[in-house]
């Protein structure tokens, strides 16, 4: 049995920039919606975009393109993908932002 038919189907090329904007448009609307009891850092916004971003640049920006040619950047790529953007978005702290826009039973 060949290993590709165990493994998961990736989504197809086109949902990528529907994730990153649901992922993006997500965040801003729970940080409206949010309670203003507290401020919420601007350094956690930044660090969520600039990870939705650097996965966009990876998936769809010019260093994407120039990864079908060169292995340089294919492995750019895959670093920006796979460590820069994962701690840019774990930073963000969606979870906890989440967590204090549901009323406090909920988020219990």
């Amino acid at each position: 049995m060949s290993h590709h038919l165990l493994a998961p189907a990736a989504p197809p090329a086109s949902a990528w920039p529907l994730l990153l904007l649901a992922l993006a448009l997500g965040y801003a609307g729970i940080c409206l919606v949010r309670p203003r009891r507290t401020s919420w850092p601007v350094s956690r916004i930044l660090c969520w975009y600039g990870g939705v971003g650097t996965a966009a640049l990876a998936l769809g920006g010019p260093i994407a393109q120039r990864a079908h040619a060169d292995f340089v950047w294919h492995m750019a790529g895959h670093l920006l993908l796979g460590m820069l953007a994962p701690i840019l978005l774990v930073l963000g702290a969606p979870v906890t932002l989440l967590l204090r826009a549901l009323p406090v039973a909920r988020a219990r």
